[in-house]
């Protein structure tokens, strides 16, 4: 079988113990129009589309972690089955933080790069052009 690569680059989500303090920053110098977002079970969070990309602010129980991650970034490719996707990485051993799942936006799971930086793989249920 062969691999495509992603569709997109299609979110950037800052992880931060302290989401309320580093949405104002972004709202008020930055001019991001973040909304508070609370859906599908996970946490109090902010976020914006800005262009085709989703930029979100999401503490580290979004993720199922107890702290921000080295870096406190997240970076989300866009893709298509990401159920077969994940089954393919974890045979090739990399390690699958958070198996696929629904979000209420597309079907997502996040997987760890061998620096320890979080990937978000998702399969969005809309396309940027229709929002």
């Amino acid at each position: 079988m062969g691999r495509s690569g992603p569709i997109s680059v299609c979110g950037a989500i800052l992880l931060t113990e302290h989401p309320d303090e580093l949405a104002e920053f972004y709202i008020g110098r930055l001019g991001i129009p973040l909304k508070r977002e609370e859906h599908d079970g996970l946490p109090a969070h902010f976020g914006a589309d800005v262009g085709s990309c989703h930029f979100a602010i999401h503490p580290p129980a979004s993720f199922g972690l107890d702290r921000r991650s080295p870096g406190g970034v997240v970076i989300a490719l866009e893709i298509r089955d990401v159920d077969r996707r994940v089954e393919d990485l974890r045979n090739s051993g990399v390690r699958i933080l958070i198996d696929p799942h629904d979000e209420g936006f597309g079907r997502t799971a996040t997987i760890v790069d061998p620096e320890g930086n979080l990937i978000e793989l998702v399969a969005l249920d809309y396309s940027f052009s229709e929002i």
